[in-house]
């Protein structure tokens, strides 16, 4: 939806230009050129996604998944969507793959390995795992955690912005088990929106998250004593396994 959507955003404002087609392909042995660092041979379901756009240049090619890295206009768009799509794909142990030139469109393929057996999913009615409050002011962001989680068992709450995530701590803070903080909201600075959590519900773990995993949130985990860093976009293994070890640590609670 996020690559459809882009293409649809940028092509012309003539009618008969604005098309974009999703295509999927039946499962195929594909023997792939290395074009990609994921591709292999094997048996691939492909999604193929192409536009009669403007094109884009090979220097913007080569950052087109990069976090943050974004051709629009500021304020009509945070740069996420291409990275989580790319996120998603590896995810699910595939990959997206980009071709485009100045003039002549864009293609993008996306795939996932064939699906042999069924995947064993949560079953319904059982008790979830955890309850997990994600605070992440990108609704993009938020819906891949949710996403993720909620398939290991987990049951998420979500919040866009500061004052409301205080309030469902303040309503729910005796269910919930673990906050993941962006440290970089747009509504409050990590630091003061930390500092009140902490202050609500001190037994309660936190794991802080941003973009780049060499900034100023890794520095805080040790500073504030959280309890660990994920970086974004999420990946399903890495999100996982610092809940999981965020909730087996036993935390005391901690002065600000």
């Amino acid at each position: 939806m996020t690559v459809r959507t882009d293409a649809v955003t940028l092509l012309p404002e003539s009618a008969a230009a604005r098309r974009a087609a999703a295509s999927p392909a039946d499962g195929e042995s594909l023997i792939l050129l290395a074009r990609h660092p994921e591709s292999r041979p094997g048996e691939f379901v492909r999604l193929t996604i192409s536009d009669t756009g403007p094109g884009v240049s090979a220097e913007v090619l080569e950052h087109m998944f990069e976090p943050f890295f974004s051709t629009k206009d500021a304020g009509c768009g945070a740069g996420l969507g291409l990275a989580i799509a790319a996120s998603i794909a590896k995810d699910h142990d595939g990959w997206l793959e980009c071709q485009s030139a100045p003039g002549q469109g864009t293609r993008f393929d996306l795939y996932i390995p064939r699906l042999l057996a069924p995947a064993p999913a949560h079953a319904p009615g059982q008790p979830p795992a955890a309850n997990v409050l994600i605070i992440d002011d990108h609704e993009v962001v938020r819906t891949i955690g949710r996403d993720i989680l909620e398939r290991h068992g987990y049951r998420v709450f979500s919040s866009g912005a500061g004052q409301q995530a205080l309030d469902l701590v303040r309503r729910e803070r005796d269910v919930i088990d673990v906050v993941l903080l962006d440290w970089m909201l747009s509504s409050f600075d990590g630091q003061t929106l930390l500092t009140e959590l902490r202050l609500l519900a001190p037994e309660v773990p936190l794991l802080l998250c941003a973009a780049y995993p060499t900034g100023p949130a890794v520095r805080a985990v040790e500073r504030y004593q959280a309890a660990g860093f994920v970086a974004k976009p999420f990946q399903a293994q890495e999100l996982l396994g610092a809940v999981r070890a965020a909730l087996e640590r036993a935390v005391e609670p901690v002065a600000v």
